[in-house]
């Protein structure tokens, strides 16, 4: 007589890892699109933001042109190396948070420690990637920017990410 396969259900902890990884990583998506990445405040009570998008063409721009973005824009930036890396670690953090998710919701359907090592790891890389991301886009506003609320999303969501994904690694349910 053949085996009867032991039917597997998916835990409750697991569905809640999701769902707390799904919450996260739709938040450092949402920081990616709203139109204040970073902002500024002028002496009149008016403020000026500047979405990621802004960045993503100044980065590119940037590319072009040797002089930089004070050339670009015509006004100095404080720290205007820090441009290309801000881009990339936001565009990193917010693409990890999604791998995450994708590998947390397959490890909820594939029993067996390959997923949760993999979960777990990429939620180290998510976490490093918000942190990174926040730590370079302060770096970057300096005196005359503040960090806008696409910003404190976008790492929030991708550390909130990558805390549950490296959590769901120790976690044996």
């Amino acid at each position: 007589m053949a085996k009867k396969a032991k039917k597997q259900k998916i835990s409750i902890v697991g569905i809640a890892i999701v769902a707390v990884i799904a919450v996260c990583a739709i938040l450092a998506i949402v920081g990616v699109c709203i139109d204040e990445w970073t902002t500024t405040e002028s002496l009149a009570g008016l403020k000026g933001n500047t979405s990621f998008s802004d960045y993503i063409e100044l980065a590119e721009k940037e590319r072009d042109v040797q002089g930089g973005i004070s050339d670009i824009i015509g006004s100095k930036v404080e720290n205007d190396s820090l441009l290309q890396p801000m881009v990339a670690f936001g565009l990193i953090a917010v693409v990890a948070a999604g791998v995450l998710l994708v590998l947390a919701v397959l490890g909820l359907f594939m029993k067996g420690g390959l997923f949760r090592t993999l979960v777990g790891i990429m939620g180290f890389v998510t976490l490093a990637a918000g942190i990174i991301s926040i730590a370079i886009t302060a770096s970057f506003c300096g005196d005359f920017l503040i960090l806008g609320a696409g910003a404190i999303l976008t790492a929030v969501g991708a550390m909130g990410a990558g805390l549950a994904g490296a959590a769901r690694m120790f976690i044996k349910k």
